[in-house]
């Protein structure tokens, strides 16, 4: 459960970017990050871990961490309840439609020239496509899409849209 817990609440405060409460939620379940986790999940975490260390700086990160190793489960529960509060942000602000059409189809495994018979396109506008979703995510290749489209839940079927 202590798994649970720490995944599902520090990804939750990952997604919403409250550094404190990802790192306050880590510290009290205690298991320092990366000691025994390889899944897709928690290398996210890691990765989120280290994002708060970078943006918090040290100081306030390890103040966090301290707060964190001393809460109790009340403490953890009013903390999950303020997070579930805040609104979800878009999983991908500033993508067009026709991106994240592309983007489910990249993440299906499509290879441009399908991509672009797909959505009734040329395959150099369907290059063209995941090349502004790569820059646009910062991302480096089409696998690195893939899994960035799988962990924010957008490579489900997709129906391309009719051209106008």
């Amino acid at each position: 459960m202590r798994d649970a817990l720490r995944l599902g609440l520090t990804l939750v405060a990952a997604e919403q970017q409250d550094w404190i409460t990802l790192v306050q939620f880590v510290a009290f379940v205690n298991d320092p990050v990366g000691e025994r986790s390889q899944g897709m999940l928690h290398r996210r975490l890691q990765r989120a871990l280290a994002h708060a260390r970078e943006v918090l700086g040290e100081a306030a990160y390890q103040r966090a961490w301290t707060t964190g190793t001393q809460l109790q489960v009340p403490d953890i529960v009013e903390l999950a309840e303020r997070l579930a509060q805040m609104p979800i942000s878009p999983p991908c602000p500033g993508l067009t439609p026709r991106e994240l059409e592309m983007l489910a189809l990249v993440a299906q495994g499509h290879p441009d020239r399908r991509v672009a018979r797909l959505l009734d396109i040329s395959p150099g506008t369907a290059s063209k496509h995941a090349g502004n979703l790569l820059g646009k995510l910062g991302l480096h290749n089409r696998v690195e899409l893939a899994r960035w489209a799988i962990e924010h839940g957008l490579a489900g079927e997709t129906r391309p849209t009719p051209p106008l």
